[in-house]
Formats: structure tokens, sequence, C-alpha cells
């Protein structure tokens, strides 16, 4: 059994240009490496990649508490914002390990998902 919250079939990868050039200011919280992220909630490319840019909207799984990018149609938990990925994530071939922005300024035209419903799900971020 892992112990300490440690599971060995998560991954964690970088892949392209791995930044927060989303970020409006240098000032921002975090939940770093906290959240797991569900592959099966990323659609694979034409090569069967599954990546999530940084900047993507994210949204909590109420069954299995781990995250997702945000749609406002889900009725899975998703449709709540929580946060923004701070860093690209690459889920290929398992769920992956990401932080979410919770307070701080993004750069609204470098986010992914963002609209009228999440900036009122999360009011800590503010977007220019």
């Amino acid at each position: 059994m892992a112990r300490g919250g440690f599971n060995p079939n998560l991954i964690s990868t970088d892949f392209g240009h791995a930044s927060a050039s989303f970020l409006g200011s240098e000032h921002s919280i975090s939940k770093r490496a906290g959240i797991t992220i569900d592959y099966t909630t990323v659609a694979a490319d034409s090569n069967g990649n599954r990546y999530l840019m940084a900047g993507t909207a994210m949204g909590k799984i109420t069954a299995s508490e781990k995250y997702g990018p945000y749609c406002d149609t889900n009725g899975d938990g998703r449709e709540d914002g929580q946060g923004l990925l701070e860093h690209d994530v690459e889920v290929r071939t398992g769920d992956g390990l990401g932080s979410l922005m919770l307070h701080g300024a993004a750069i609204e035209a470098r986010c992914v998902g963002v609209d009228a419903a999440f900036k009122v799900d999360c009011p800590l971020i503010i977007f220019y």
C-alpha cells in the first residue's frame, strides 16, 4: 500500500515550453503539485497525445476528486471552475500531476476554456 499520498501510477512530465506565460503579474497563490489530472478527461490529438496547456481552466470531478478541463455544461463537477493550470502537463499514458493557480492575475487571451461562468466561480483571479 502506498503511503504519504505517493501513487506510483502518476506521472509528471514537461513538454513544449512549460511556462506560466498567461500570468498577468508575479503575484499569485497556487495549489502546487496538489492536483491529480484525470487523463480520460483530456481529448487525444491525431497522434494520441494528451496535453493540457498552462492557463487551462480546470474543474474538480466530484466522484473521484481528480481534476479535468473546465466545461460549464458538464455534470460531473467540472462545471464549477477551480483555477488555472500553472504549467503544461502531458497525460498520454495516465493521470498526471499539476499545480493550480487559485489567486492572481491572468491574461485572458492566453488562457484556455475561460468563460463568464468560470470568472464567477474564480473571483480571486483577475483577468486582463
